[in-house]
């Protein structure tokens, strides 16, 4: 996929995404009075076909807050795993190069802590 950069409207560049989180990207481009082009990359197009077809209602394929990301991905590139607040948290695994953001679950992020405390060395 690709993102606008550095922002959705009206961007310098689009960059091509460096993982799969990206969505398909859609610009719309206008011709301003003063005959320069003007884009617009903040639309989301794909919401309104994905919606009503997702295999699991409670796991949408487009992050609710940032609708150019799959799900558990956001910011500039989709390079962040999101935890918006009342949803579902994902963290970061895997190298930088070839990272994947992956659902977090209660009782499993709840031990990791307890286990991450315990084998902490005293200083």
């Amino acid at each position: 996929g690709y993102y606008p950069s550095p922002r959705l409207e009206d961007p310098e560049e689009i960059l091509e995404c460096p993982n799969e989180a990206c969505l398909p990207l859609e610009c719309m481009p206008t011709i301003r009075s003063d005959l320069s082009w003007y884009l617009n990359c903040s639309q989301c197009p794909h919401i309104d076909h994905e919606e009503g077809s997702h295999e699991d209602e409670h796991q949408p394929k487009f992050n609710q807050s940032d609708c150019h990301c799959h799900a558990g991905y956001e910011g500039r590139l989709c390079s962040r795993c999101s935890c918006p607040a009342n949803e579902q948290c994902f963290f970061y695994f895997g190298e930088r190069e070839d990272h994947h953001c992956l659902p977090c679950k209660e009782h499993t992020t709840g031990l990791w802590l307890l286990q991450s405390l315990s084998f902490r060395s005293p200083l």
